[in-house]
């Protein structure tokens, strides 16, 4: 089912948390920083810092998409999920979570991830895994060889309607207007200090630059502890043949799998 997209977004604006980090270093970005252009290029670099810190719930998205068709089986197998993504939504994605195909207004069917090493010990033979699916029930799996290329299996003999649930990374500031918020929900605080850490540390003021670390380490526990009530950042392994659905190919030269079926 899909999910009502959330707009996430801190309470300060863009011009208050530039105005909030001058004064931490004393109000001096209007004369040694004209247009505070040090000042958003750090805001951008502690955004992207704390994105890599966790799984957060506020930068994740979801999106219904389209591949496309040629009915060419080594074309049609693979796809890229980051530009099917910007055309539709226009995000810089840093994860994908997960895929689910779109059988009907409120009927999805989730793909199952292999990694790479499961993939080629499924398919010695790269051509094994083109065998076209009669219909959108038989595609049941997919792996991803790099952030640009998906492929699927097995291979789509339609344009196959899919839901990605994703990650992305926060906006950069630039050109964006100054009464707009940040990605980062309720995170302003956490974007400040590490912002005026990176910037006293560039100045060579390193007991200042301390300060400011020590506080943003606390600031990003207590956030991190709130994220941790999220049902995503907790996962249990599932084997694919409690997932509904039995792995291609044999299942004796599957290390993933203990038993036979």
């Amino acid at each position: 089912m899909p999910i009502t997209p959330v707009q996430y977004g801190g309470h300060l604006t863009i011009a208050e948390v530039i105005d909030e980090i001058d004064r931490n270093l004393g109000s001096r970005g209007s004369t040694d920083d004209p247009g505070y252009t040090r000042i958003r290029r750090h805001i951008d670099l502690a955004m992207t810092r704390i994105a890599r810190e966790d799984d957060w719930v506020d930068l994740q998205r979801e999106v219904a998409v389209t591949t496309a068709f040629t009915g060419v089986p080594a074309t049609d197998a693979v796809f890229n999920p980051h530009a099917l993504i910007l055309t539709a939504a226009s995000h810089d994605v840093r994860l994908i979570y997960s895929m689910c195909i779109i059988e009907g207004e409120s009927t999805d069917h989730k793909l199952i991830q292999l990694m790479p090493r499961q993939w080629d010990l499924m398919f010695p033979d790269p051509t094994s895994g083109y065998s076209v699916a009669g219909s959108l029930a038989e595609i049941t799996h997919y792996v991803m060889w790099d952030k640009l290329k998906v492929q699927l299996y097995r291979v789509p003999g339609a344009a196959v309607p899919l839901r990605i649930r994703y990650g992305i990374w926060p906006r950069a500031i630039y050109g964006i207007d100054g009464t707009s918020n940040l990605d980062l929900e309720n995170k302003d605080e956490l974007v400040i200090v590490l912002a005026t850490h990176n910037l006293f540390q560039s100045l060579g003021m390193r007991e200042d630059a301390k300060q400011y670390f020590a506080i943003y380490n606390d600031l990003l526990d207590r956030a991190k502890k709130d994220n941790s009530l999220n049902p995503d950042a907790s996962r249990v392994p599932v084997r694919l043949s409690e997932a509904g659905n039995s792995s291609p190919g044999n299942y004796w030269s599957d290390p993933f799998t203990k038993e036979m079926p």
